[in-house]
């Protein structure tokens, strides 16, 4: 029995076809620069120690959504956290357990209500 191939395209090769288009305008909101020790840490605990970083979180909307670019040391570790809004509420977030204190920080800077999804570790 024969068998056929078929040959699967990258996503830029799709993009010179013109099947779909790549252009989106990317517009920042805000950026928050901040100082926070970093550590690797696996099953096992601590097993690198890189001391303190500079860490980068801009606040971006991308077409007709919001996310927040977060830049540890020089490209030491890199997350992307989606926002999702209603309005100017914030209501969940994607890529994180849970948005870090600066995250909150940096959207309450720019206009948006958190209350939703801060994290409220007094248990009340």
């Amino acid at each position: 029995m024969p068998v056929s191939y078929v040959e699967v395209l990258n996503v830029m090769d799709i993009v010179k076809m013109g099947v779909i288009k790549m252009q989106q305008t990317i517009k920042v909101l805000g950026e928050k620069k901040f100082k926070s020790k970093v550590v690797k840490e696996t099953a096992y605990g601590v097993v690198d120690d890189y001391g303190e970083q500079e860490n980068v979180m801009t606040l971006q909307r991308v077409g007709n959504h919001l996310m927040i670019e977060w830049v540890v040391g020089d490209e030491l570790d890199y997350a992307e956290i989606g926002i999702t809004t209603v309005g100017k509420d914030v209501t969940d977030c994607d890529g994180v357990f849970e948005l870090p204190n600066e995250a909150v920080q940096l959207l309450n800077d720019c206009g948006f209500n958190t209350k939703e999804v801060e994290v409220d570790l007094d248990g009340q």
